[in-house]
């Protein structure tokens, strides 16, 4: 039998960073469609990526205050309390991935994790065409800790957390509150990924986060555009 995925994301603005994300996420579990099924939630706020998602039946689509975040993430999971579900996975709008990463999450599936994790991304600047690598945290007191991309829940863990994945009210540090939340827990069996060895796991940055990340790109590599995997992420948001 197929696991039952449930991908769960918020939007808000930025249409064409969403349709990017929504034409990936198709793509992927179209390729995918003989290991999983799959159900897809969006959390939007203001009707803002409303025609985004309107014609699309593989998309549930809900609105919600957009602050606090974390509540409007609550928000999501806990609609998944009425659906039967195998795995939730935590994916924003801004996110693209390939079906390798995919199907290694099948192979962990079948192993019988709570909780899988990825470790480190690429980041794609849309405005000025340029491509990081971030090699996931080096600080000891976060070193290990997966990002927020692609965190995937068991059902049971899920019921364990009562639907319920991050701290109420937080506007930042919802990557951090979900860990606090699941490392309260007794007896979760956890694996974490590191995503290059395997596939495409890309962030998108854009003109309503380019401040911050002038920032963050000072701490990573920047990747030569004659790269396999520049050309492999370009395609996966332009070619779709």
């Amino acid at each position: 039998m197929k696991p039952k995925l449930i991908f769960l994301t918020c939007t808000w603005n930025r249409p064409n960073i969403t349709k990017i994300f929504r034409d990936n996420l198709l793509d992927i579990q179209n390729k995918t469609r003989d290991l999983f099924e799959f159900v897809n939630i969006v959390i939007d706020s203001d009707n803002s990526n409303y025609d985004i998602f309107k014609d699309h039946s593989s998309f549930i689509y809900h609105n919600h205050d957009n602050l606090p975040v974390s509540n409007k993430w609550n928000y999501g999971s806990s609609l998944c309390s009425s659906i039967d579900f195998d795995y939730i996975i935590i994916i924003g709008s801004d996110d693209i991935l390939d079906e390798s990463i995919l199907t290694k999450y099948y192979e962990y599936m079948i192993g019988g994790y709570d909780f899988i994790g990825i470790l480190d991304l690429y980041v794609y600047n849309i405005l000025t065409d340029n491509l990081y690598y971030w090699p996931g945290y080096s600080e000891p007191i976060r070193k290990g800790e997966t990002i927020g991309l692609g965190r995937c829940l068991s059902n049971q863990l899920v019921k364990k957390l009562k639907y319920n994945l991050w701290l109420d009210n937080k506007n930042k540090g919802l990557d951090s509150s979900m860990n606090i939340k699941i490392n309260k827990l007794p007896n979760i069996k956890k694996i974490t990924f590191y995503s290059k060895d395997i596939g495409i796991c890309c962030d998108i940055k854009s003109e309503t986060n380019i401040t911050s990340f002038s920032k963050l790109s000072k701490k990573m590599d920047e990747i030569n555009q004659t790269t396999t995997k520049y050309k492999k992420i370009k395609s996966m948001i332009y070619e779709n």
